[in-house]
This record gives structure tokens, sequence and C-alpha cells, in this order.
């Protein structure tokens, strides 16, 4: 194994204080779908993720995905499908009363209308648990891992816990 590493296509900068862009990054199989999260802040500061597919340079693929929720840390992990055109993401601090189980959600590119629609239903953690804080998708986008380092379990302090989850139709 050898060689070097070169830059491929353009940079992607913040432009906002404390925006975050990149807080979390993520690859299709084959480098040619990229995703990025600002978790820390949007112009309504509740955190976005951006797609972009390379076609001699890097394009925006679809619309940009923002949390639906102030303050909720919406993009703190990415991940995507070998295709690139399902993606998870992570709130890590979504807030549900005075709990903060955090928040996974998943979609997917429509390509019609060339934006991203939630698949599935919202899965959410334990309160304070950070889960969310790692994610994984299997190549076709139907089996999601969501990690939660700081889960509680019986008597145990900050144990963890990973939980796997098949999508069903």
């Amino acid at each position: 194994v050898g060689g070097v590493f070169v830059s491929k296509g353009r940079s992607f900068r913040g432009y906002v204080v404390n925006e975050g862009v990149g807080q979390s990054v993520a690859l299709n199989a084959d480098g040619s779908v990229l995703a990025f999260g600002a978790a820390e802040m949007s112009y309504s500061g509740t955190g976005y993720v951006k797609v972009y597919r390379y076609a001699s340079d890097w394009v925006k693929w679809g619309n940009t995905i923002t949390g639906s929720q102030v303050g909720s840390q919406f993009g703190s992990a990415v991940a995507l499908t070998s295709r690139g055109d399902i993606i998870a993401i992570a709130s890590l601090t979504y807030t549900v009363s005075s709990t903060v189980p955090g928040l996974v959600q998943v979609f997917g590119l429509d390509r019609s209308s060339m934006t991203w629609r939630q698949i599935g239903n919202d899965l959410y953690g334990g309160d304070s648990d950070t889960f969310g804080l790692r994610i994984a998708l299997n190549a076709a986008g139907t089996v999601l891992a969501i990690s939660s380092p700081e889960y509680d379990g019986v008597g145990k302090s900050n144990c963890g816990k990973v939980g796997v989850y098949t999508l069903q139709s």
C-alpha cells in the first residue's frame, strides 16, 4: 500500500460563528457522495446536514436537511448507505419534556423532487445516555446501529449500550 492523498474538489467551510461545519462526516462506498453535519447551529439554531455528489466537483444533492428543535445538535452524527441516497442523522441533545433522550432519523432522497424525506419512525434513547453519539447504516439502509455510551444499566452508571434496528414494512 502506498501513494499520496490529494484534494478531490473544493473544501467546505462554515460562514457563521460557531456553525460547526464538519462536526460529522460520511462518505458512500465509492466516495462519490459526501454528507456533513453542522450540529452547533444553522440560521435557525437547529443544526443541519448537507449532502453533495461528486461530478468533476462537489455539487449539492437534494435540499439541506434541518433539525426541528433549537439546540438539539441535529447533524451531530451522520451515516450513509453504499449508494449515498439514504442517510441516518442524529440529534444528540434532542429534548422531550424535561428529558434529553436524543433522536435518530433516517432520510431517503426522492429523486423526482430532489428532496430528502424521512423513512420510518423517529428513534429515541433514554434520558442523557448520549443516544446517537455514533451511528452506522448497512449498505441498503435497512439496518441501523446506534450507540448510547452513557446508558445506565441496572445499578451501573454509564455502562453503555448499542442498539440495532431493522426497517420493517
